[in-house]
């Protein structure tokens, strides 16, 4: 099957603006990004060093960001249910719920406000990210690269850390 990118959305790309994933595509890109960020999320939980604490290889973030870089900003509800599926299946992990027994509103809450977190470090990685790609130096010397990895990085893991902790704090 052939790519659905049309020569409308390269020229977007090229000219500086934002290729938009087509309406007509998202019913199968969003289920695809947020199936792929869970099984991403799963396996940086398998990779955890130290049991109870952050993995220190979280590819899941890497899932989310590349795809809103790639499909644009139109795939965030793909990041968000991806990180809300695995944050709620962590915390019936860590709580321990027996099947049957109900889920507290709490952890829904804490796992949606976790996934919005995700969601906005995403789209502020790919919106810092953009401008120095379209650049078209990116990867030439270590002088070019360095941006990108401060900017798009370090910046936006910020958010989805504030957010996360802040969220499990409440």
């Amino acid at each position: 099957m052939e790519d659905s990118t049309t020569p409308r959305e390269l020229v977007a790309l090229q000219s500086g603006g934002v290729p938009l994933a087509s309406l007509r595509s998202l019913w199968w890109r969003v289920p695809t990004v947020a199936v792929t960020y869970f099984v991403a999320a799963r396996l940086g939980f398998m990779l955890d060093l130290e049991p109870a604490f952050a993995s220190s290889i979280w590819p899941a973030a890497g899932i989310g960001s590349a795809s809103l870089l790639i499909w644009g900003p139109r795939l965030w509800p793909g990041v968000l249910l991806g990180s809300f599926s695995f944050n709620w299946w962590l915390s019936s992990l860590l709580v321990g719920y027996q099947p049957g027994d109900p889920r507290r509103v709490t952890d829904l809450v804490v796992a949606l406000v976790i996934a919005g977190g995700v969601a906005l470090q995403a789209l502020l990685c790919a919106s810092l990210a953009r401008p120095v790609l379209r650049s078209g130096r990116v990867l030439t010397s270590v002088r070019s690269a360095v941006p990108l990895l401060l900017m798009s990085g370090p910046v936006s893991c910020l958010v989805s850390a504030s957010v996360g902790a802040a969220a499990r704090w409440l």
